[in-house]
């Protein structure tokens, strides 16, 4: 059964995907937990960081969608479109880099094999 599941299915793409889920959640919790628990300056603060991490947040959270479609799918360009989404939100919030380009690397990797996988099959 599980061998059948992988068959022409990238590990890897797999693993970003599951990494970029839990990274999302994380960040929505932790952004989004910080307004309520405080008051006054400290509730400003946190609303005007929530404000620029937020576009951030939907392109990984898109770029989940996109590389979890691709993984379950066997799509080839939803990968792609995940990966370029990922790497955008990488780009566009340069201060969070270092904490995505785990995730960037992976959804790249795993696109390609997964390119890789299909043109063997076929």
């Amino acid at each position: 059964m599980s061998q059948k599941f992988l068959e022409n299915r990238s590990i890897v793409l797999g693993i970003s995907a599951l990494i970029t889920l839990i990274y999302v959640i994380y960040l929505v919790s932790y952004f989004y937990g910080t307004i309520n628990v405080s008051e006054g300056s400290e509730q400003l603060g946190g609303m005007i960081a929530t404000a620029m991490v937020t576009p951030y947040m939907l392109f990984m959270l898109i770029g989940t969608i996109f590389l979890t479609l691709g993984l379950f799918l066997k799509k080839n360009w939803a990968a792609l479109v995940g990966a370029i989404l990922v790497s955008v939100a990488a780009v566009l919030f340069i201060a969070y880099i270092v904490l995505s380009l785990i995730i960037v690397i992976l959804a790249w990797i795993g696109y390609a094999m997964k390119k890789k996988k299909s043109l063997i099959k076929v």
